[in-house]
């Protein structure tokens, strides 16, 4: 998610969603973005060139590789220079990968639209304040977009 465009679009639109918005929701998003401002903080990775475009690039931006890399690692398992092993868990991770991405974003959008979502992620980065119901919550959607943590839960 772009943080820049999203915050000159709430605040080009501040008025219209003062009005459509409770006021506890247009905060929990305004604390997001405001987190995810320090997160964006780092520099991006330099070196490519984003290109519109063509079927290769939706279905790399949909999968998360591209034909060419696909076919290098398949070319690599043949040749003997990648065991198939390595070559699927590569393929496997990148797509898995792009998955968990593209939920993440669908977490920004539905808390856009959802003020109990946005209330939720405003608790988990204020940190502290959430019942053990939505962090249980929290940790569900963690696992389904691909991070975990390896604490047993059962000890606490």
């Amino acid at each position: 998610m772009n943080v820049e465009k999203f915050d000159a679009w709430l605040k080009g639109n501040d008025r219209s969603l003062r009005q459509v918005l409770e006021p506890t929701h247009l905060k929990a998003l305004q604390d997001v973005l405001a987190a995810a401002k320090i997160n964006s903080r780092l520099p991006r990775p330099t070196g490519t060139v984003d290109l519109p475009g063509s079927l290769a690039d939706k279905s790399a931006k949909r999968f998360g590789i591209t034909v060419p890399s696909l076919l290098q690692r398949m070319l690599s398992v043949k040749q003997g220079r990648m065991s198939a092993e390595y070559g699927v868990a590569d393929v496997a991770t990148r797509v898995f990968r792009q998955f968990s991405n593209r939920e993440i974003e669908n977490a920004w959008k539905e808390a856009l639209y959802n003020p109990k979502v946005a209330k939720d992620l405003q608790l988990i980065v204020k940190g502290g304040g959430a019942t053990p119901i939505q962090l249980a919550r929290m940790r569900n959607y963690l696992l389904s977009v691909g991070l975990h943590d390896t604490e047993d839960r059962a000890k606490h």
